[in-house]
């Protein structure tokens, strides 16, 4: 089964990924030193703009391909893969622009959630005590 490519689509295709990827990696350069609002905007629109690029590099280099067989693209299972895409390149981002992962890091932020998990909480629940019906074992 041959397959062909449209060079123009193909051209397109790497446009795409070059433009969205300068776009995304220069927001993403600034997070280091953003705090706040500021730093939550950048992480967004960087991972916006990188996923974008990604997912649209690949979907016009599918779209270049001419084969023997008729192919549909359903718009669900499409903006599905759209958004997994999304999502998966701005934990990239997030965790990059966090620091350098080490394990006393995820020690650390885990001890952290479970603080604030425990804080959080009314203080008769802090000593284990927890009003009938509410989770309680009979």
């Amino acid at each position: 089964m041959p397959v062909t490519h449209e060079p123009w689509l193909v051209a397109l295709s790497i446009i795409v990924a070059i433009q969205g990827a300068y776009v995304g990696l220069s927001l993403a350069v600034q997070i280091g030193d953003a705090v706040g609002m500021r730093r939550r905007l950048l992480l967004a629109g960087a991972a916006f703009s990188l996923g974008v690029a990604v997912w649209a590099m690949h979907f016009v280099g599918m779209l270049a391909a001419r084969l023997s067989f008729p192919i549909d693209y359903l718009v669900f299972p499409t903006l599905l893969s759209f958004l997994v895409c999304v999502i998966v390149v701005g934990a990239a981002v997030y965790a990059t622009s966090s620091g350098p992962l080490t394990l006393l890091r995820l020690i650390l932020k885990r001890q952290e959630r479970r603080e604030d998990q425990v804080r959080s909480r009314p203080p008769g629940w802090r000593s284990g005590w927890r009003p009938a019906g509410e989770g309680a074992r009979r």
